[in-house]
């Protein structure tokens, strides 16, 4: 059954169990003091092991995700059968639906069998992202674009965040039309992981001067790594984020990370970009339920159920 666990236990059980770096509880609390969260700790033992934990973040009767860079912590345990993998979810969702009205997760993208959710009305919505997880050479228009510029111009610098470096990620957003709080949310964000160091930045200069920055966090233990912003380079600058990306990926298989996730698929231009490396395509899931939404879901269900019974009467009667 499930139960509410301390931040030891959940810092135990994490470890055991090797997670990635979502899991982590100072990583976490770095979200919710920025966003004035309360964070909810979960487990559901049987046996004596834990064949499953969850964390989320929740105000009042509502459960949130405040940010779009993490995977909400969610672990199953590989291997069990169906039918206790369906009570776990099951239970969960009894217990969740109890205690809140608004209930948002975002899914690891090794999350798929989403059926327990779906028989329970949440709303499914498919995402997109692309990892680079192979040696494979990036497409060959790849290396003929960074042949149309000086490379001896440009250097490229994995190190700690700047104030610099947060800003161009920062500004870019500023002008898409982020509001002052939400640029403000992201900074501190930003800041509180840099300190706790799990979020660098890959930067280009040009001669000197800081043209592109990507904001990376290294889940060291697993090996992966994950952009977390977009960002424009100087218009006069051609292909420097294909450069900037090119030594990233290069530099995170040279220092032994053997996952790149490249944050999101989800808009064309920058989905087709991104796929120049050579990545896999992999999908991940943002999964809701609202209580109003749910009973309208299942009405229709009564309705069409009974549409479709009344179909086949009225079918047998015909000559």
């Amino acid at each position: 059954m499930w139960k509410t666990l301390s931040i030891s236990e959940w810092e135990e059980i994490t470890v055991k169990k090797n997670t990635t770096i979502f899991y982590k509880y100072d990583y976490l609390e770095t979200i919710s003091t920025t966003y004035n969260l309360k964070i909810n700790l979960m487990g559901y033992k049987s046996k004596g092991d834990y064949l499953s934990f969850i964390s989320f973040f929740s105000k009042g009767k509502d459960i949130i995700i405040p940010e779009g860079f993490s995977y909400s912590p969610f672990y199953i345990e590989k291997g069990i059968a169906e039918q206790i993998y369906f009570g776990i979810c099951d239970s969960l969702i009894v217990n969740l639906k109890s205690d809140f009205k608004k209930i948002c997760f975002k899914l690891e993208v090794d999350f798929f069998d989403l059926r327990p959710f779906i028989w329970n009305n949440f709303k499914i919505e498919v995402r997109y992202t692309h990892i680079k997880n192979n040696s494979l050479a990036p497409h060959y228009s790849i290396n003929k674009n960074l042949s149309k510029i000086d490379l001896y111009e440009f250097e490229f610098v994995a190190e700690d965040t700047s104030e610099k470096s947060v800003d161009i990620n920062l500004n870019f957003l500023k002008a898409l039309g982020s509001s002052p709080s939400h640029i403000h949310h992201y900074k501190q964000l930003i800041n509180g992981w840099s300190k706790s160091g799990y979020l660098k930045a890959f930067n280009l200069y040009k001669k000197g001067e800081l043209i592109a920055s990507n904001l990376v966090l290294f889940d060291y233990p697993k090996k992966k790594v994950y952009t977390i912003l977009l960002n424009n380079a100087k218009t006069n600058e051609k292909f420097s984020h294909t450069l900037l990306y090119y030594n990233q990926i290069n530099w995170c298989y040279e220092n032994g990370f053997t996952e790149v996730d490249l944050c999101g698929a989800n808009i064309r231009g920058i989905s087709i970009f991104k796929s120049f490396f050579n990545t896999d395509l992999k999908m991940y899931f943002i999964i809701s339920y609202r209580p109003f939404t749910g009973y309208l879901k299942s009405k229709w269900k009564v309705v069409f159920n009974k549409l479709y019974l009344a179909k086949g009467y009225i079918l047998n009667k015909l000559p």
